[in-house]
């Protein structure tokens, strides 16, 4: 059992570092699934201590049935912003958005701007179909 509680805690700070060190996405998503998967680690061991070894199996099920539904999501989500900006780079994303929402917000306008649109003003689809 200690071997096993080694090892998922192995696996799971692992998955923690990539969550926290990979400006990608998908390498984001694989640090998540390796901390489920460390997580399931953990239930399968303290599972064979129990009485009744199947709650610990049965969490372990229910952990890979919601891994699976949370890689789907995030795939698709991410093929749809790789489709939309052609990266799936976070700080990229993240230098995108910000350039985008800080272009004319009224609370960075000066005193002397007035609401009246200006010649460099334009309309822009965002929409994502």
């Amino acid at each position: 059992m200690a071997l096993l509680l080694a090892f998922s805690t192995l696996i799971f700070g692992i998955g923690l570092i990539i969550v926290l060190t990979k400006p990608h996405a998908l390498f984001v998503l694989v640090g998540i699934e390796l901390m489920l998967s460390a997580a399931g680690f953990n239930f399968i061991a303290f599972s064979h201590s129990d009485v009744t070894p199947a709650q610990g199996q049965t969490f372990v099920l229910f952990i890979i049935a919601m891994a699976v539904c949370e890689t789907a999501v995030a795939l698709a989500l991410l093929w749809k912003i790789y489709q939309y900006h052609g990266t799936v780079a976070l700080n990229e994303l993240q230098q995108k958005h910000s350039s985008l929402f800080a272009e004319d917000l009224p609370h960075q306008r000066s005193a002397n701007a007035t609401d009246a649109p200006s010649a460099s003003t334009h309309e822009t689809d965002y929409s994502l179909a």
